[in-house]
């Protein structure tokens, strides 16, 4: 089993590589199996990184405080899956999470490009 302490230091390396242009992230849809009525994805990152197929993404879900009473809750998921999308672990939630999803969606978007663009550096 991996640890928290495990789970933070890969989740640092990994950010440490999308930031230096190392590991890139392609954006999908998500698949159909991860939404319902009662979860909502955006969308999905994936990346191969020693041969490992690796997913980010940011999850909806509705959290109940009452039979009919709920309201919407976010987490960060990162996970291994197959080559057909299935989930073959899921890591343990850390904080560090949504920096690597933030650092993904920040060089998905060609936000620093954009500057660049904008400001002419």
């Amino acid at each position: 089993m991996s640890s928290q302490r495990e789970t933070v230091e890969i989740i640092d390396k990994l950010l440490e590589l999308t930031q230096l242009d190392e590991l890139s992230w392609k954006s999908i849809d998500p698949p159909y199996n991860l939404t319902s009525a009662d979860v909502r994805v955006q969308l999905v990152y994936m990346a191969k990184y020693l041969q490992k197929n690796i997913r980010v993404y940011e999850q909806e879900y509705k959290y109940f405080v009452d039979e009919d009473k709920f309201y919407w809750q976010k987490r960060m998921m990162f996970e291994f899956v197959d080559e057909s999308d299935n989930v073959l672990w899921t890591f343990p939630k850390t904080e560090n999470a949504w920096d690597l999803l933030k650092a993904i969606q920040y060089k998905n978007s060609q936000v620093s490009d954009f500057y660049k663009s904008m400001f002419g550096k």
